[in-house]
């Protein structure tokens, strides 16, 4: 395979015009939702199945 030397003198089509390349960038809306808070908490393991119950119920889906 041949190696391609950059020209450092050369300059890009891109560079001259300064077209916007259209990907990239923040856009609004993206990201995680924030949500409520949370913590980590620990509970001896004979609990969890009640604890995720609860939580069930909590966010209303029991």
């Amino acid at each position: 395979m041949r190696k391609i030397k950059h020209n450092p003198n050369q300059i890009s089509i891109i560079d001259t015009l300064q077209l916007p390349l259209g990907h990239g960038g923040k856009r609004d809306g993206a990201g995680r939702k924030k949500s409520e808070p949370t913590t980590t908490i620990r509970v001896p393991v004979s609990l969890i199945p009640t604890i995720n119950k609860l939580v069930m119920e909590h966010k209303g889906k029991a």
